[in-house]
């Protein structure tokens, strides 16, 4: 997903992460099709090598940094109402996996 923390900060706001396992989501995600878009290889935290990158485009060169690519992005979604769209439906099962996972946690403590 990147960098949660330059995503924040591009909005200006406080990051509150919460880590849930994509395992986890995706046996509770049915409704959202979890299981494809997390299992697999974007289950695994990685740093991405851009050395197949450079040797396909031997010119290529990155010159924007991710959190400023971020603030690009955050920018144009602001000046774009029609790009925020609220998902009140998802936003609440958000919360109720949050709350199911913390119930978990401190039944355990």
């Amino acid at each position: 997903m990147g960098n949660p923390q330059a995503i924040a900060d591009a909005l200006g706001v406080e990051l509150k992460a919460f880590h849930v396992s994509s395992d986890f989501l995706a046996a509770v995600g049915s409704r959202y099709e979890m299981s494809q878009n997390l299992l697999g290889d974007k289950a695994h935290t990685v740093i991405f090598d851009n050395t197949k990158l450079k040797r396909t485009v031997p010119g290529f060169k990155s010159e924007i940094r991710f959190d400023q690519g971020i603030r690009m992005a955050v920018s144009h979604m602001l000046a774009h109402p029609g790009l925020q769209v609220e998902d009140p439906e998802f936003d609440s099962w958000c919360d109720k996996v949050i709350a199911a996972v913390e119930q978990v946690r401190k039944s355990l403590l």
